[in-house]
């Protein structure tokens, strides 16, 4: 479980991070223009795109909200597949797919459709990440076989 732990702290702290002070940091400290110039270097942060305060926009928001729960939930399950194309096609899908009708039409482009298909990619991408981090920080002999002598 320790590795999980780690995983799962190092992706979800700093996406709960960036999402939350946004809000939290008092309106012009030096806080608030540090996390609103850190969203500038990772988002567009179109005001009209934005929740107000928000240091990124709805779609950054969703993805980093969901990177953090993706963090948090790979403590929940122990392998996820994220080797496999199929789990990228799953979470990139619905957000290239908003994106591309998006641009057809702009019907398709609401703000709680770019949060929850970013929401969608940033937890599987979360979840990808931290149980990545985990087989890193596995010791190599944990994944060889026993050794039995003859």
């Amino acid at each position: 479980m320790g590795p999980r732990i780690l995983g799962a702290a190092l992706v979800g702290l700093p996406a709960t991070a960036l999402v939350l002070m946004g809000w939290l940091a008092p309106e012009g400290s030096t806080l608030d223009s540090a996390i609103h110039g850190l969203g500038a270097v990772v988002c567009h942060a179109d005001p009209g795109r934005s929740f107000e305060g928000a240091a990124v926009c709805h779609r950054c928001t969703g993805i980093y909200a969901g990177v953090a729960v993706g963090g948090w939930l790979s403590m929940a399950f122990p392998r996820v597949p994220f080797q496999r194309v199929a789990w990228w096609v799953i979470a990139i899908g619905p957000l290239a797919l908003q994106v591309a009708l998006g641009l057809v039409t702009a019907a398709l482009d609401l703000w709680w459709l770019r949060l929850g298909t970013g929401l969608v990619f940033g937890a599987m991408s979360g979840l990808a990440i931290a149980h990545a981090l985990r087989a890193l920080t596995r010791p190599a002999a944990a994944d060889a076989a026993p050794h039995r002598p003859t």
